[in-house]
């Protein structure tokens, strides 16, 4: 088991736990899409459980935001987001201009 999930009065509740890791991936994706975001006002998302995540688990991670708010649900973590969904936003910006 990756995450844990309870609804509250504002939503969806997450805390994700373990290796989150390309071996993993498809347990990752019935965990995830288990969770249901009708009526959630707001998904809160605790990271800090997770020992590892690789850039694969993260784009699983990432889908699952984008179904959040695509669903009208504000996106907050306790704490800071990982990073590596950072660096994944970054990278689908594409190349900084050359001058």
């Amino acid at each position: 088991m990756y995450l844990q999930s309870r609804r509250t009065a504002q939503g969806v509740e997450l805390d994700l736990t373990g290796p989150w890791r390309i071996t993993h991936l498809a347990a990752l994706a019935r965990e995830l899409d288990a969770v249901a975001l009708a009526g959630a006002a707001q998904v809160r998302i605790d990271a800090r459980g997770i020992s590892a995540l690789d850039l694969a688990a993260s784009l699983k991670l990432r889908d699952f935001l984008q179904r959040a708010a695509t669903a009208g649900a504000s996106i907050e973590f306790v704490g800071p987001a990982p990073d590596q969904l950072r660096l994944i936003d970054t990278a689908l910006q594409g190349p900084a201009p050359v001058h």
